[in-house]
């Protein structure tokens, strides 16, 4: 992975189209700005501040960050999307615990910053996911010395709905916090800053989803959701933004694995000099079979016909699944 410097950072953080995340596997943080919001951007030591009404962001690493880009195949493999993550070294010293950590002083927002922090003792690594409540029966209820967390946050559950606390996550890499409620199970999360907390998930006590390629000890501090390559239409399907998508490909170029970036020249080398991609040989790992897979489908989208037929069923399957 490439050391990436504050200076391109801050040049990412400044397009508002780009969206951000904080967490580990089943417990994440997003920053999306929503078009027509109030938004303000503010330089602060060593970074920038975006706050919004709906959350805010800080970006101040505190130690050089590496980063590793690539696209991911989503919706069933029909569509593709693009992320960056930000890493630092992954570091296993000990297990977390929920703990009150005192009044946040470091809050984006003045005004939050007299309200209690708390750590929900489910982060991994270097990585926290927290909450900030002036309730004084939910800091009472989450004060505790446990083993067992999660089994804490289940039993104050509804005392979590009540409070609504802001949900705050830390990192090497800055902070990111959600001042909208936290929706019921049955509702879908909003527009906007929100989180995810799936219990599942959090007990592999992973860093990243195992399909993110993030190397061995290595850890995402953040991650970057660029606009995606698919705008949602007005018939239930979605159109390509090629715009979207080429703006991406110089940091994939830069920042992508080795392996993709292989796998989609050879693609592209491929289908020049023989017009299609027939009888080219399928890569060998699932990693290099949905590269190929999103490099037929950005053909595809991009006026190249019959592109998708050169795909496999069985390969289709085997490059999407999350197994």
């Amino acid at each position: 992975m490439k050391h990436i410097t504050p200076a391109m950072l801050t040049s990412l953080a400044l397009d508002l189209r780009n969206g951000w995340s904080i967490g580990t596997f089943g417990a994440i943080g997003e920053f999306h700005h929503v078009p027509g919001d109030k938004v303000c951007v503010t330089p602060c030591f060593d970074g920038l501040e975006i706050v919004t009404q709906r959350g805010a962001i800080r970006l101040c690493p505190n130690g050089p960050l590496h980063a590793i880009a690539w696209d991911s195949l989503v919706g069933k493999g029909r569509r593709w999307r693009h992320s960056m993550a930000f890493c630092g070294p992954l570091q296993l010293t000990g297990r977390h615990t929920l703990m009150v950590l005192g009044k946040d002083v470091e809050a984006i927002r003045p005004e939050d910053r007299d309200a209690w922090l708390i750590d929900l003792g489910i982060g991994v690594g270097q990585v926290r996911m927290c909450v900030r409540t002036e309730n004084a029966r939910l800091v009472e209820a989450l004060a505790v010395h446990t083993d067992d967390p999660l089994a804490v946050i289940t039993e104050a559950f509804a005392l979590l709905m009540e409070a609504q606390p802001h949900r705050v996550m830390l990192s090497p890499a800055g902070r990111l916090e959600v001042y909208q409620p936290i929706p019921k199970p049955d509702e879908d999360s909003p527009l906007g800053a929100h989180t995810h907390l799936l219990p599942k998930l959090v007990k592999l006590r992973r860093s990243c989803s195992a399909l993110d390629p993030v190397p061995e000890g290595w850890q995402p501090f953040l991650t970057l959701h660029p606009a995606a390559p698919f705008r949602p239409s007005d018939n239930d399907s979605y159109d390509y933004d090629r715009l979207a998508d080429l703006s991406f490909l110089p940091l994939l170029e830069e920042f992508g694995k080795q392996e993709d970036l292989q796998v989609s020249g050879a693609f592209r080398a491929h289908v020049r000099q023989h017009g299609t991609p027939e009888n080219m040989k399928i890569p060998d790992t699932r990693r290099g079979r949905a590269r190929m897979h999103i490099e037929l489908l950005r053909m595809a989208a991009q006026g190249h016909k019959g592109m998708e037929q050169f795909m496999p069923v069985d390969t289709l399957k085997s490059a999407t699944d999350c197994g």
